[in-house]
């Protein structure tokens, strides 16, 4: 979800409507994000379906906890939770500026404890 980084969480069908462009867009955004913090332009596979799979469960908790969807509601369109614990997930809605200064901050200390490990 790098893109979101730059032109925000767009829904799927403002994706479709955008076209095939959209995807090249995205591609080159994410690889350009990825550089400017320092991971590979382009993650393996496997990185990428365990990013699509914590970001469908980021869209249930977000579905029950802030858009008020039941389990239900919100197993039919994203799938079900299933096994995941999601006991003490909670997501507190935060100024975007504080968002991203904690973000960079995380990021930042991870660094650094690469960097000391190398």
């Amino acid at each position: 979800d790098a893109p979101e980084y730059v032109i925000g969480d767009m829904i799927s069908p403002v994706k479709a409507a955008v076209g095939p462009g959209y995807a090249a867009l995205d591609e080159r955004l994410t690889a350009a994000i990825h550089i400017r913090f320092g991971l590979p332009a382009v993650l393996p596979a496997t990185i990428k379906r365990e990013i699509k799979r914590a970001d469908r469960l980021s869209a249930w908790l977000e579905a029950v906890q802030i858009a008020g969807f039941t389990r239900s509601e919100a197993d039919r369109l994203f799938g079900a939770a299933g096994n995941h614990d999601m006991r003490g997930l909670t997501i507190a809605l935060r100024p975007p500026v504080e968002v991203r200064r904690d973000y960079v901050a995380r990021h930042d200390e991870l660094s650094a404890r690469m960097v000391a490990e190398l």
